[in-house]
């Protein structure tokens, strides 16, 4: 399920087009590299906010938390 989840954030397949028309002139060599260091960067960010993510969100007091939604519209009444 986390494989899934990075695989839709990454979204590889829509940004194949994004990394051919920014590379077009360059060389198979230059893109490969580029394709690699790329890689790793997109890798050592998601893996840092994996980590620190909750930390960081803390520090600047992002709440992700969705708010109290009452369950039926009986309860809306009382509210």
């Amino acid at each position: 399920m986390a494989f899934t989840a990075m695989f839709v954030i990454v979204n590889p397949i829509g940004n194949v087009m994004v990394f051919l028309s920014l590379t077009e002139d360059r060389g198979f060599d230059e893109k490969k590299r580029i394709a690699k260091k790329t890689a790793i960067f997109g890798s050592l960010v998601l893996l840092i906010f994996a980590i620190f993510g909750d930390f960081i969100l803390s520090f600047f007091q992002i709440n992700i938390h969705p708010p109290y939604l009452p369950h039926n519209r009986d309860s809306l009444q009382n509210v």
